[in-house]
């Protein structure tokens, strides 16, 4: 049930965040998402500060009692008070070192949303840690349905940028409310020193590596915010967001389940082994042809659901998916290093994933934007050898057992693309014609193949199958 509820939550709120997006892409203009999402990285930023590793401490520590929910609580929300002190003094200079002055008002208020959210990690931790997805599902869908319906309201009102501040705001507000209303738990007023000093040891790594990975993820957006405008900014935002929804997601299950069932499988190496090995040849049977898919087939998806002023992102999408096709397959490395209690090992290798991702920038800058993406691409693969090289130093695996698999996926992902697109440029439809019927043989050649072929690793998506029909 553990697993079927972080389903029904996370594409759930994907379903529910597409479905805002595509509303609010209608109705504001690609210079609005621009905007917010030059300020974004420093309240993101902010908020790892904020967690400050230990809601992944909570989870990971065997024994936990009401002082240490009682000391990352308060611990959160005091750092939440300062952190948001410090970007409404420094809105005037963000602001003027991308030259957009409006930044300064919409920063101050943006970063609200941090101390909304620190409201909630603990509650959040508690139903984690006990593997209770089910209030976490309700609360994330009817969070999401209820800001981002009161950001359409505010944008079909004419608000403009100040919709996409509403949205996040009340994400806070209402996650943080509904956690309350369904948790009996509530907070003493107590420190404890040495539950602090427990969690300090284990979390602190954790917000390291959380920092950085938020840093080098929103690098672009600062670059690209910093040396282009809003509006190339709000075209690639866009496209960032819509590549990633099927990766991010299928990564975010990965990444919630198999974490707790690693840290309980830590003394067991050969089950551990074996748990990473079906795990890796299930997400990448299942990641590869929806990502190649969409690359294939955005041209038609954009101009239907996002009206024409969208299609400069066509380019983007399609070489950012290429970039994300492993996305999943880092959360697995991540968690099995994180299972053996090895966070400053995580660290060391996302310290060395964002020196990959500094080396990129530095080489692909002067190619523009899609200079910028061939680097994200050439980066995604240098990080599949990196996890691999240590992981090894975990768990006894051989490299050959991963890449030959991952290949062999590629490949099968590949073949309909390749067949799809030779039909689609010699017999081509209208948009919706081709979503319905190229669509449909791609994922039927993909499947077709799966079974020809006898792929036994692809169990998950098998069974999947054999449920649909």
């Amino acid at each position: 049930m553990a697993i079927a509820w972080n389903a029904i939550e996370t594409f759930g709120k994907q379903i529910i965040t597409l479905a805002i997006t595509i509303v609010l892409a209608r109705l504001l203009e690609p210079e609005d998402f621009g905007l917010i999402g030059m300020i974004t990285v420093f309240v993101m930023i902010a908020n790892v500060v904020v967690e400050g590793g230990f809601m992944g401490a909570l989870i990971y520590k065997k024994t936990v009692g009401d002082k240490d929910y009682d000391t990352v609580f308060f611990l959160n929300l005091g750092s939440s008070l300062i952190l948001y002190g410090a970007l409404f003094l420094l809105s005037g200079p963000i602001a003027d070192f991308y030259g957009q002055p409006k930044l300064t008002i919409l920063l101050k208020w943006l970063s609200g949303s941090m101390v909304l959210g620190s409201l909630s990690v603990v509650h959040y931790a508690m139903y984690y840690r006990k593997m209770d997805f089910k209030p976490i599902a309700k609360v994330g869908l009817l969070a999401q349905s209820l800001s981002g319906g009161v950001a359409i309201v505010v944008a079909y009102l004419g608000g403009g940028v100040w919709a996409l501040v509403v949205q996040h705001m009340l994400l806070g507000l209402f996650t943080a409310v509904l956690f309350w209303t369904m948790s009996p738990w509530r907070p003493h007023w107590r420190f404890n020193k040495k539950s602090f000093r427990s969690l300090f040891s284990y979390g602190t790594p954790l917000m390291l590596t959380s920092i950085m990975q938020q840093v080098f993820d929103n690098l672009y957006y600062v670059i690209i915010g910093k040396f282009y405008n809003p509006l190339q900014l709000g075209f690639y935002l866009q496209a960032n967001k819509i590549q990633r929804i099927p990766a991010l997601k299928i990564q975010e299950i990965v990444k919630k389940v198999t974490f707790p069932d690693f840290t309980r499988m830590a003394g067991d190496t050969q089950k551990t082994v074996a748990y990473f090995k079906s795990l890796f040849k299930n997400t990448m049977a299942l990641n590869f042809p929806v990502l190649i898919a969409l690359s294939l087939f955005c041209g038609d998806l954009v101009p239907i659901l996002l009206t024409d002023k969208w299609t400069p992102i066509v380019p983007y999408i399609q070489l950012l998916c290429m970039a994300s096709l492993f996305l999943p397959f880092y959360s697995l490395c991540s968690n099995i290093v994180l299972g053996m209690g090895k966070s400053l090992l995580n660290f060391k290798i996302e310290a060395i994933k964002n020196l990959c991702i500094v080396a990129s920038v530095l080489i692909s800058f002067q190619g523009g934007i899609i200079g910028l993406i061939l680097g994200q691409i050439a980066c995604s693969l240098a990080f599949v050898f990196i996890h691999l090289y240590f992981v090894k130093s975990v768990v006894p695996i051989k490299t050959s057992g991963f890449l030959l698999p991952m290949l062999q996926y590629l490949g099968i992902a590949f073949i309909p693309y390749v067949l799809v697109k030779l039909a689609m440029e010699n017999y081509p439809l209208q948009h919706f014609w081709n979503l319905l019927i190229y669509g449909s043989a791609y994922f039927l050649i993909y499947i077709g193949l799966l079974f020809i072929l006898d792929m036994k690793e692809a169990t998950m998506l098998k069974k999947l199958i054999n449920l649909k029909l």
